[in-house]
């Protein structure tokens, strides 16, 4: 059993202070010439209803305090299994990203419309590779020089679609560069605001964090955000898209593997639309957490019978006071 508005239980604290106001408050009294002759007669017993009334008007508030708090315990027969994880995609959309070097069925595509098909298939299924993700947080963000575009995680999975399905890959410096550093920071705090244990961070970009400072002062460095998804326990996937073989792409993708590494995620290069396709199945297979936490469809509420228990005293007090505590004036 648990309490859906606990707060409203901090005003049992006050039932002293009632408690205390009324064995304390002005009573009615009439003038008589002199008391020695009815002492006597006022029986002991009044001391005794008094006491009584008190703690018939404490159960009173106290049943409507408890109600207001609305104890309830779950339905175990509407039970469902919920995965606990949450997923944000980190995407780049720069310039490079339109480059048409990953082949798939003899024809040639950009990087970014791979990334877009594949991800889409992760994320609502096709009954091969994919199951899809309709119980997962899933959240995605585009960036460049800046970050572009911002879903965060959710379990309504049409949001991001429709901002994956608008990525397209900037063309024009300085806008064109890649800002990893940044767009990783932002993800690490998206996550951090989810209830799941498990957060994950997915980055997929075909270079190297190269942002001019004239842009962006101050970006963070891969590694940096690395260290702050690891203190905050995000762990980070990192995929290297395409296939270029030069010192830049060479260095590109071992600060991936560093960022991967720090966090205890996964790296991977994917120089082809098959092995792209292959790296984020493995994605998908890897944070299928057995974690299991469950959700209710139905709650039993306690408010009722607590409003019930309460009329029910108050009708009993008030039937004592107009019978049998009936007293003058």
């Amino acid at each position: 059993m648990h309490f859906a508005n606990p707060l409203w239980l901090l005003l049992l604290v006050t039932l002293p202070l009632l408690a205390w106001w009324w064995l304390r408050r002005p009573r009615a009294a009439f003038r008589y010439s002199a008391t020695a002759g009815i002492a006597t007669e006022i029986p002991q017993s009044s001391r005794w209803a008094n006491v009584f009334s008190l703690g018939l008007r404490l159960a009173i508030v106290s049943l409507l305090i408890l109600g207001l708090a609305r104890p309830r315990w779950p339905d175990l027969s509407t039970r469902l299994p919920a995965r606990s994880v949450a997923l944000v995609f980190v995407l780049d959309v720069s310039g490079s990203m339109a480059e048409q070097d990953l082949e798939r069925d003899g024809q040639r595509l950009s990087r970014l419309s791979v990334a877009k098909d594949v991800l889409r298939r992760f994320v609502i299924g096709d009954g091969q590779m994919f199951e899809g993700r309709p119980e997962d947080l899933l959240g995605l963000i585009t960036f460049a020089a800046r970050v572009e575009q911002i879903c965060p995680p959710s379990l309504g999975h049409q949001a991001l679609l429709r901002t994956l399905d608008g990525a397209e890959p900037l063309g024009v410096p300085p806008d064109s560069a890649t800002n990893i550093g940044d767009a990783m920071a932002i993800g690490i705090q998206l996550l951090r605001g989810t209830e799941p244990k498990e957060k994950v961070l997915v980055v997929l970009s075909d270079g190297e964090h190269n942002v001019p400072p004239d842009v962006v002062p101050n970006a963070l460095k891969p590694r940096q955000a690395a260290r702050l998804a690891q203190a905050l326990g995000v762990r980070v996937h990192a995929v290297f898209v395409g296939s270029g073989e030069e010192a830049t792409a060479v260095e590109a993708e071992q600060s991936l593997r560093d960022v991967a590494a720090y966090t205890g995620g996964k790296a991977f290069r994917a120089a082809d639309a098959e092995a792209f396709q292959e790296v984020c199945r493995q994605i998908d297979q890897l944070e299928r957490t057995p974690i299991q936490t469950f959700q209710y469809l139905r709650w039993h509420e306690a408010y009722p019978w607590l409003g019930l228990a309460a009329a029910v005293l108050l009708t009993t007090l008030i039937t004592l006071e107009m019978s049998r505590f009936r007293r003058l004036p």
